[in-house]
C-alpha cells in the first residue's frame, strides 16, 4: 500500500480544564490506497444537508474496557446535517453546518466512562468526496479549491489527533490528481482518547457529478447523427 504520511499539519494547542492544562497535536496523513476509486465527475463545494446518506463508523471502548463499534447514517435538511448514535449514558454525535469548505463539523460526545478511539467517514454512499488542499491548490477538474483538515476548537479530554485521508479517487478512470479521497479517518491514539466534550474542525467535501466522459458524448453525437441521416433516408 502506497502511504504518503505528509504531516502538512502539526498543531498544539492548550486546552483549558479546571485544575489542568491539557495539550493537544494534530497531524494530517494521506494514503493513497491499494487502488483508487472512479468517479464519472465532481463538482464544487457540499454542505452538511447535501451528505445525506454517509457512513460514520465509531470506534470506542466502553466503561468495562470493551472494544466497540457502531455505525450511524448521515441524515440531511437544508444546509445540516449529521448522525448521532445512543447507548444509555454514552452519546456521541458529528455534525456539520453550511458549505464544507468553511463550515464547521461538530464532534460531540457525553459520559466520560468511555472514549472514542477512531472515526472513520466514508464519503461515497453520499455520492460525495473529499476535497483536499493540493498543488498549489488546483486540483481535480470541477473540484475548486480544496482544503485539509484543520482544527478550529476543543473542549475536554480530547487528546492528539491524527487525521488521515484514505483512498484516492480518480474522475472517468484517469490517474488521480491527488486531492480527491473516499474516506476520512479520525484517530485518537492516546489511552485518554476522546471521552467528553466537543471537537470543532473544517474538512472541505465535493459531490460527485454524473458526468459523461468524453467518449460517451462522442457515441450520442454519432447516434444522434446517424438517426438524423436515417430518417432523410426514409424520406
Amino acid at each position: 500500500m502506497k502511504t504518503l504520511l505528509l504531516c502538512l499539519a502539526f498543531i498544539t494547542i492548550f486546552i483549558g480544564i479546571p485544575g489542568q492544562v491539557y495539550a493537544t497535536s494534530l497531524t494530517v496523513n494521506f494514503d493513497s490506497g491499494m487502488t483508487s476509486w472512479a468517479i464519472p465527475g465532481v463538482r464544487d463545494n457540499a454542505n452538511g444537508g447535501s451528505m445525506a446518506g454517509m457512513n460514520v463508523t465509531f470506534y470506542w471502548q466502553d466503561s468495562a474496557g470493551f472494544s466497540r463499534v457502531d455505525t450511524g447514517t448521515w441524515t440531511g435538511s437544508g444546509d445540516d446535517g449529521g448522525v448521532s448514535l445512543s447507548f444509555g449514558v454514552v452519546q456521541f454525535s458529528l455534525s456539520e453546518s453550511g458549505d464544507t469548505f468553511s463550515g464547521i463539523w461538530t464532534l460531540s460526545k457525553v459520559a466520560t466512562s468511555s472514549h472514542i478511539t477512531r472515526i472513520l467517514i466514508d464519503a461515497f454512499p453520499a455520492n460525495t468526496v473529499f476535497d483536499t488542499y493540493f498543488n498549489a491548490g488546483v486540483g481535480t477538474s470541477g473540484s475548486g479549491l480544496g482544503s485539509n483538515f484543520q482544527m478550529v476548537s476543543a473542549t475536554g479530554l480530547v487528546g492528539d489527533i491524527v487525521a488521515t485521508y484514505r483512498d484516492l479517487v480518480n474522475v472517468d478512470g484517469n490517474a488521480p490528481v491527488g486531492d480527491l479521497y473516499r474516506y476520512l479517518d479520525i484517530a485518537f491514539p492516546d489511552s485518554v482518547g476522546f471521552r467528553s466534550g466537543t471537537l470543532e474542525f473544517t474538512a472541505d467535501t465535493d459531490p460527485i457529478s454524473n458526468v459523461p466522459s468524453p467518449g460517451t458524448i462522442l457515441l450520442l453525437g454519432s447516434g444522434l447523427i446517424g438517426l438524423a441521416l436515417f430518417g432523410k433516408i426514409l424520406r
